[in-house]
This record gives C-alpha cells, sequence and structure tokens, in this order.
C-alpha cells in the first residue's frame, strides 16, 4: 500500500479525547500497477472520546466521478442490523457501528479467510460523484449494553463541515470535519 506515502497531518489529545487525521492520497493514487489513477485526495479523521466512543469520518475525492469510493472494514464476527446501527458480540464484548453518512447504507456482506482466521466483511460503495464522505461511530461495550448511543448528523450553515452530536457521560458534544479540505474555515463554524 506504500505506507510511507501516509502522512499523519494532525494530532491531539485533550484528556478525555484523541484526534488524528492522515493524508492517504498518495497512497491510493499511485496505483500498485505502477499508473497513477483518478484518487486526488484520500483523508481520514479520527476522534475517540474516552471512555469507548470513536468516531471515524473519511473523505474520498476523485478525478473521476463513475470511480468507486468503498468503505471497507472486517469484523471477527457477524454482524447484526437495526436500521443504520451495526452489532457485533464477542465473548463478554459488544461493538456497535453507527453509519451517519451514508444514512442509509447498502451494505454488501461476506467473509474472508486468510491464515485459518475468518473475518466478516463489511463494505459500501458509493459512484456518481467526484466526493464521497464516510462517517461512522463505534461503541465498545460489555453484552449488557442494549443499544448504540444515539448519533444525530449535523453540519455548518455553510455545509462546509459535517459532523455528529451525540450525548455521552450526560453532556451533549459536537464533533465537526471538514467535508472536502482538511480543516473547517474558522468562521464557518455554527450548526445548525
Amino acid at each position: 500500500w506504500g505506507f510511507d506515502r501516509v502522512h499523519i497531518i494532525k494530532h491531539a489529545d485533550g484528556g478525555d479525547y484523541t484526534y488524528s487525521q492522515a493524508d492517504y492520497g498518495a497512497a491510493y493514487a499511485a496505483a500498485h500497477d505502477g499508473t497513477r489513477n483518478s484518487v486526488t485526495q484520500a483523508i481520514r479523521s479520527v476522534v475517540y472520546l474516552r471512555p469507548g466512543l470513536m468516531i471515524v469520518h473519511d473523505q474520498a475525492q476523485t478525478a473521476n466521478a463513475n470511480v468507486r469510493k468503498i468503505f471497507n472494514l472486517n469484523f471477527s464476527g457477524p454482524l447484526t442490523r437495526n436500521g443504520a446501527v451495526f452489532s457485533m458480540t464477542k465473548g463478554a464484548s459488544k461493538l456497535f457501528m453507527s453509519s451517519v453518512l451514508p444514512a442509509n447504507p447498502n451494505p454488501t456482506f461476506g467473509t474472508v479467510t486468510e491464515g485459518g482466521i475468518t473475518s466478516h466483511k463489511y463494505q459500501v460503495t458509493e459512484t456518481g460523484a467526484t466526493q464521497s464522505n464516510f462517517l461512522h461511530v463505534f461503541e465498545a461495550g460489555a453484552t449488557s449494553v442494549g443499544a448504540a448511543t444515539p448519533a444525530t448528523l449535523v453540519a455548518t450553515a455553510d455545509n462546509l463541515g459535517q459532523g455528529v452530536e451525540l450525548t455521552t457521560g450526560g453532556f451533549n458534544r459536537v464533533v465537526l470535519f471538514a467535508r472536502k479540505d482538511r480543516e473547517i474555515p474558522a468562521t464557518s463554524i455554527s450548526y445548525a
């Protein structure tokens, strides 16, 4: 994959949260056959809200709208679905994944076995636009946890930023990400 081409752009640890942003664009733009492809930007931003919530935002931009943008995950067990919330139980632990973008995903599922280990694949594919954004909230807990923390899509008034609103630990939190660039202009931060 050429991970020498992946660059951590930003990182911050604020005590009850950790934030990181990486630029994967060069790793995707240089196709593995040596031919440059249509990827113009691939940025992943991750926010970890202690003790058990992780928010992942992916921006994928291509020069050609027909290029497939795929959000791919592998889980150690099969997923169950309740609307846009997927969950998996392993031992005494449970993992929830809420798909905020796309809001109504149409994933494909499958299994992959390598070295005697089977993974359960989740993929969402988008085409028809030069820009795609994927936004997911992951929550880890005990099997006794009955439901994922509700995550509501929010956007800045000028639509340059998007993110989630959640209530955790008695606090209402809003986490915003840039839709097309590495950051939201400071003058743009108000949301509806």
